[in-house]
């Protein structure tokens, strides 16, 4: 199971995905608590490609560190080594036959279908 949200616009959503999943507000403000959030794609986007270059573990000690980008021009796929998989993708994915949309953000894990899982009950809080 992969939860999907849509957002007219970047910010709103890279938001709302650091406040579902601790390990992607971690990765995006690279382990610095007091760091913001990046308000762009390509503040977030560099962020997370410094994090596969320095290799750095996510600050809550689950070793969740070797992880790996996928980056085009449509979006941004990031997974850990636990297998944690987030980003993002433009919507409509490069269709010159309809308008933007916005953006399409996802998180998705290979135990999120558990039941006692806090990343599917925090991404089904948040709607």
């Amino acid at each position: 199971m992969m939860y999907v949200k849509t957002f007219a616009s970047f910010a709103p959503g890279l938001t709302e995905l650091a406040n579902v999943y601790f390990s992607a507000k971690d990765a995006l403000t690279m382990g610095t608590p007091r760091k913001p959030l990046p308000e762009t794609e390509e503040e977030a986007t560099t962020r997370l490609a410094l994090n596969v270059i320095w290799d750095r573990p996510t600050g809550n000690g689950v070793d969740w560190d070797m992880c790996s980008i996928s980056i085009s021009a449509y979006g941004v796929t990031y997974t850990t080594r636990g297998g944690i998989t987030f980003g993002w993708r433009v919507y409509p994915e490069g269709s010159q036959e309809y308008p933007f949309l916005g953006y399409r953000f996802f998180v998705t894990h290979a135990h999120i279908d558990s039941p006692d899982s806090s990343l599917a009950a925090s991404a089904q809080a948040a709607g």
